[in-house]
């Protein structure tokens, strides 16, 4: 049986934002990619979101349901800088609940010839 073709996702940007978590609190999901030094920047809104999560169990403010990190790097080391925030993510349920790492290596591992 012949399959439907399928139809592209739609993605909207807005702009210009002068800091990476400014307009976070208003967008139900989120999407955050960085790698290289823009680990930086990525790993600074994360640990706000994570914050303001926190905060928001007791307030009920923020709309968001999901926000996504994709971090990629080539080096498997390099992901040990952000292990305090992992780990904060993975302790809490609500937080493993909306917070979703998306972790890339890019490197291969040596071939042992």
């Amino acid at each position: 049986a012949a399959r439907a073709p399928r139809t592209p996702f739609k993605i909207c940007m807005d702009g210009p934002i002068t800091a990476p978590f400014q307009a976070c609190g208003v967008y139900p999901v989120v999407i955050a990619v960085g790698a290289g030094v823009g680990v930086t920047p990525l790993l600074s809104t994360m640990q706000v979101l994570l914050n303001s999560l926190e905060e928001e169990v007791r307030t009920h403010t923020m709309i968001l349901r999901e926000a996504h990190f994709f971090w990629c790097t080539r080096v498997l080391a390099d992901f040990r800088f952000g292990l305090p925030l992992l780990n904060q993510i993975h302790c809490s349920d609500k937080l493993r609940e909306t917070v979703k790492p998306h972790l890339h290596l890019t490197q291969f591992p040596p071939s042992s010839d």
